[in-house]
């Protein structure tokens, strides 16, 4: 197989290769677990995902895979015990982003179903969703437009407040998008990133910290194609992933300033990667440093 790079040169691996490495075998299936979890599956069919996904050979291709689990999942999980899991994702990350969002008004790129900004709604009084294709939960009632990879965000305005909650690793070109953002962006950007590259915890409570970077990236990128390529049907998955370093490298010379950043951890059950939460804002309108 010819390795693919991402879009920082680092070779992407593919969710087959990563669950050939035995090491990361245990972590995997832990983090299977607390999925499972969350999906308020019990023990027999929690143990029944795990071993579907190891499961004997592996088949020729990831898209064979996808299909196998996307009929495992859908005969394990309701829908609605799915979207149930998927509204307490998008609460935890409203809460998150909500005392940070400056002015009247909110663009959120990559916006996926629409929820977060849903939840949203009272906190600014006006709110555009834009994304690459149309995964809009049928409750949302927000203004969307559709965008092309690698073309100009299709708004005809500037907003005070810009969100790429866990975004900028699934767009083929991070740092056009980051350069597009600040475009249309006047005061602040929202960023969640999945992470690797997290240095080891003193204390020894941060299990992904225990791994090598490279084995951490490589969890990141099974996590990730499972959630999107699982749980959801063909959401891009480049696996640019960047360690928490490396964005703020890519932010400031993007011409944003960081006005904070905090480390969310493992935090979400349905998506345990790492996460990062920066707070950027143009370097115009307010430099801060690290808070």
């Amino acid at each position: 197989m010819v390795s693919k790079t991402s879009a920082f040169g680092l070779r992407q691996y593919s969710p087959i290769e990563v669950l050939n490495d035995d090491e990361l075998m245990p972590v995997l299936q832990s983090a299977l677990l607390t999925i499972c979890k969350e999906l308020r599956l019990g023990e027999p069919e929690s143990q029944y995902f795990v071993d579907e996904v190891w499961k004997g050979e592996w088949p020729q291709t990831v898209l064979e895979l996808e299909e196998r689990l996307q009929h495992t999942v859908s005969s394990l999980v309701s829908p609605q015990v799915m979207r149930e899991a998927l509204d307490r994702r998008a609460l935890l990350i409203s809460e998150q982003v909500a005392p940070y969002i400056v002015g009247d008004s909110l663009l959120d790129i990559g916006s996926g179903d629409g929820m977060v900004s849903w939840l949203l709604r009272e906190r600014v009084s006006r709110i555009v969703l834009t994304d690459v294709h149309h995964y809009l939960d049928p409750r949302i009632n927000l203004q969307m437009h559709n965008y092309c990879q690698g073309q100009p965000l299709l708004v005809d305005d500037t907003f005070d407040t810009c969100m790429l909650l866990t975004v900028l690793h699934h767009a083929e070109d991070p740092e056009g998008l980051l350069c597009e953002t600040r475009r249309v962006c006047r005061n602040r950007a929202i960023v969640i990133e999945s992470v690797y590259g997290v240095p080891p915890d003193p204390q020894g409570n941060k299990v992904i910290s225990l791994m090598d970077f490279e084995r951490q990236r490589k969890y990141a990128t099974f996590i990730d194609w499972l959630y999107n390529r699982v749980f959801h049907d063909g959401v891009p998955v480049p696996y640019n992933f960047n360690t928490p370093r490396g964005w703020r490298k890519l932010f400031t010379a993007k011409g944003w300033s960081i006005f904070r950043e905090i480390d969310l951890g493992i935090d979400q059950p349905l998506v345990p990667e790492y996460h990062f939460l920066f707070v950027l804002e143009t370097v115009e309108s307010s430099p801060h440093e690290i808070n």
